[in-house]
């Protein structure tokens, strides 16, 4: 994205971007914040950074920090509106963190110029495929924009997911693919199942069955065996069950899927979400409209924070409600999916 593209509030905090104006009078303390129950916060001088780790000279020498036990980083000097505008992403109030990075004035050190540009794209990205506020494309080029400019960046595979993203909200899969597929190289065990997992989801939509099983059984044949992996390990059962149910082999899918929903947590979101969506995609592979409209209901209903399985479910009813005689309800989900899901490829595909 040009500067000339940029909305006009941007154009001067764009500029000091690129101009590159470092920060003089600043100390060279700066902090590392681990998360939570993964070590100590670590205090001193960032020496580089990667998207695999962060180097900071300590007191008690240089220390090599992995990115994925990193929450967050902190640059001596750097303006209080950038943590506030973090805070505000993570709040999902990303209108409202552009606000705060609208006030940066003077100069900032060079890693705060690289965390505002990262938080620029991430927040029009969030609002682009969260909110359905602007496009999908602006977006998209924002973050590729970033990660052109960035290649270091330790922001690098989280900026790659949301390009990926962004590239299947419009329908194109197989570069949507080829960006999730970076993230099964990125070190970060959760990060590498959930590029598997998205993957497996590119592959689906091309019909490329065959492939997007080999994607979903990478990450059950992952070695981890925590809670993060037996959750993706059960997110992929479901997406098998699928696989399944697409090649001819529904019973055994309705099953499997049946078999997880009776043992797992139904406060797990994410995993209710994709197995209930799951079953009634082999419910509808038999033509038993009523059993895919259960299924179907229950994400629509019960899992709506789960956005992508949101907008999957609400385009399924859309078509079923119709078949069963019920146009209002119908209307009702087709109404919901544009003004829920506006800029998902759901909401593209029922156009």
């Amino acid at each position: 994205m040009s500067s000339s593209t940029l909305p006009k509030p941007w154009k001067n905090l764009f500029a000091l971007i690129v101009m590159g104006a470092v920060c003089q009078t600043c100390s060279a303390q700066d902090m590392v914040e681990v998360i939570k129950g993964k070590g100590k916060n670590v205090s001193g001088k960032i020496t580089g950074i990667s998207p695999f780790e962060v180097s900071i000279k300590a007191t008690d020498g240089e220390k090599k920090i992995p990115v994925s036990m990193i929450n967050e980083i902190r640059i001596k000097g750097e303006p209080s509106e950038i943590d506030r505008a973090r805070k505000k992403i993570l709040d999902r109030s990303s209108k409202e963190a552009l606000e705060e990075l609208q006030k940066v004035k003077g100069e900032i050190p060079a890693e705060s110029r690289q965390e505002i540009a990262f938080l620029i794209a991430r927040a029009n990205s969030d609002l682009a495929l969260r909110n359905g506020e602007g496009t999908v494309q602006d977006a998209g080029r924002g973050l590729a924009e970033f990660l052109k400019t960035h290649p270091q960046s330790m922001h690098f595979y989280p900026a790659t997911e949301l390009l990926g993203r962004c590239f299947f909200a419009v329908g194109k899969f197989d570069l949507a693919e080829k960006e999730f597929q970076k993230l099964t190289e990125s070190k970060w065990p959760e990060l590498v199942m959930n590029g598997h997992f998205l993957r497996g989801e590119a592959l689906m939509e091309q019909n490329k069955v065959a492939d997007a099983v080999k994607a979903f059984m990478a990450i059950q044949e992952f070695p981890s065996n925590d809670d993060a992996s037996q959750m993706y390990k059960s997110l992929s059962k479901v997406r098998l069950a699928k696989a399944d149910a697409l090649s001819g082999k529904s019973d055994e899918a309705i099953k499997a899927i049946n078999e997880v929903i009776k043992v797992e947590n139904p406060s797990n979101v994410r995993l209710f979400a994709y197995a209930y969506n799951s079953l009634g995609s082999a419910y509808l592979k038999e033509n038993k409209l009523k059993e895919a409209m259960m299924a179907f209901l229950h994400t629509e209903l019960l899992y709506s924070p789960e956005k992508d399985a949101h907008a999957e479910a609400l385009y399924n009813l859309a078509q079923i409600w119709p078949k069963l005689e019920q146009n209002e309800r119908a209307n009702s989900a087709r109404e919901n999916l544009k003004n829920l899901h506006r800029n998902s490829f759901w909401a593209t595909k029922l156009q």
